[in-house]
């Protein structure tokens, strides 16, 4: 009688170690790009913020006459802010921060600390990024913007431009 040949089926080690080494390579790079996603989108929370409080200055110039903080905590006192944690749709569509008239002011879901420097005429509002955001974001660091509407960053030394930035 004859032998017949024995044929071995399955994967050997050497195999499967180069698989599992592609979908590691391929896992770093979709984590990676993740991460920067995640980081653009949180800077929505910041431009709504920014831009819910350009409004706020704006009725509180046309309630008083003026732009001094005063007049504005007054102002927030009867028009407060959106509710801390809120969903981005509830954010764009209340004020897009939360706080206590005359601050400190937060971003809808707190990834950013909202200042204004006030004059009789001018403002401008920066919004800080706090711990989580400043560590995960490594292009833009602060965004301001003025009572004409200027878009404006405060970077710190990160590599992102006003217009990227500021997309959304």
């Amino acid at each position: 009688m004859g032998t017949t040949p024995y044929h071995k089926r399955g994967l050997t080690l050497v195999e499967l170690m180069v698989t599992v080494a592609v979908i590691a390579i391929l896992a770093t790079i979709s984590w990676s790009l993740y991460d920067q996603q995640a980081a653009k989108n949180r800077r929505t929370d910041a431009i709504i913020a920014l831009q819910g409080a350009k409004v706020a200055m704006e009725q509180a110039r046309g309630d008083t006459g003026t732009y001094n903080a005063a007049a504005l905590g007054a102002y927030l006192a009867n028009h407060p802010g959106s509710a801390a944690g809120a969903s981005y749709q509830d954010c764009s569509s209340g004020r897009g921060y939360t706080g206590p008239a005359g601050g400190p002011f937060v971003s809808c879901r707190g990834y950013y600390t909202i200042t204004v420097a006030a004059g009789a005429d001018t403002y401008t509002l920066t919004a800080t990024p706090g711990a989580f955001q400043a560590a995960e974001d490594g292009r833009c660091g602060s965004f301001t913007l003025n009572q004409a509407g200027v878009q404006g960053l405060v970077n710190g030394g990160k590599p992102g431009t006003v217009a990227e930035c500021w997309s959304q």
